[in-house]
Order: C-alpha cells, then sequence, then structure tokens
C-alpha cells in the first residue's frame, strides 16, 4: 500500500482499475483458469463472490455487522447461480448448506457459498 493512502483508499484506487480493464470485448473472451473456463463476465461473478464472501468472513469473524445489503446480497446469489458448480468442482466454493427460506439474503447468500451463518450467530444472552 503505498505510503498515506488509507486500505479504503487503495481499494478504490484497485477497483478503478478492474473497472477500466473489463471492456465488452473482454466480457465476451473465455479466460482460461486453474478452476475451469470463464468468460470475461463469470470472471467479474467470481470476483464478486470473493469479495462478498470473504467480506462476509471477516465481519462475522471480528464480531461485525454481516450485512452487505439487499442489492449486493441478491448480485452474489445470483454469481452463486451462475458460476457455483464451476468453482465448486475445483473446490474453490464448498457445498451450499441449508437455511430456512425466512433467513436474509446476506444468510442465503452465505449459505449458498458453503458458509453456515447459524454457526457464527452469537447464543442469546439473558
Amino acid at each position: 500500500m503505498p505510503s498515506g493512502r488509507s486500505p479504503i483508499d487503495s481499494y478504490r484506487a484497485a477497483a478503478g482499475r478492474v473497472r477500466s480493464a473489463w471492456t465488452p470485448t473482454s466480457l465476451r473472451e473465455t479466460f482460461h483458469l486453474a478452476q475451469g473456463n470463464l468468460t470475461g463476465i463469470g470472471l467479474t461473478r467470481f470476483f464478486l463472490l470473493e469479495v462478498l464472501g470473504h467480506g462476509w468472513d471477516l465481519a462475522v469473524a471480528t464480531g461485525q455487522e454481516a450485512d452487505a445489503g439487499p442489492a449486493l446480497a441478491c448480485a452474489g446469489l445470483g454469481a452463486t447461480d451462475a458460476v457455483g458448480d464451476v468453482l465448486r468442482i475445483a473446490g474453490a466454493l464448498a457445498p451450499p448448506v441449508i437455511v430456512p427460506p425466512t433467513g436474509s439474503l446476506m444468510d442465503r447468500f452465505a449459505a449458498a457459498i458453503g458458509r453456515d451463518p447459524e454457526q457464527w450467530r452469537e447464543p442469546d444472552t439473558p
């Protein structure tokens, strides 16, 4: 990280470079990865799963609220549906976990990528 830059500023700068690298042509290209072949669009979905999934991991591990909001949770669920099989076959995603249909969107996303939200809940204290 460059001297004097906050982590969020560094992240935003890197995200800007990533956004500018994805062109309509590169989004249609097929990329050959160890996990399997993905189009550029598939790779952007994979990146979303990485950031959202590990963001959830960090939030719950540090006792913070693990809710990215409905728009990102829905996008994560859609990305899991779109590229989940390729990533599961390669071992990059765990099998999905069953959660109640009343679970939050973020709980459903976490479960879709193989996390058990209930395992991380703090027990109710009297």
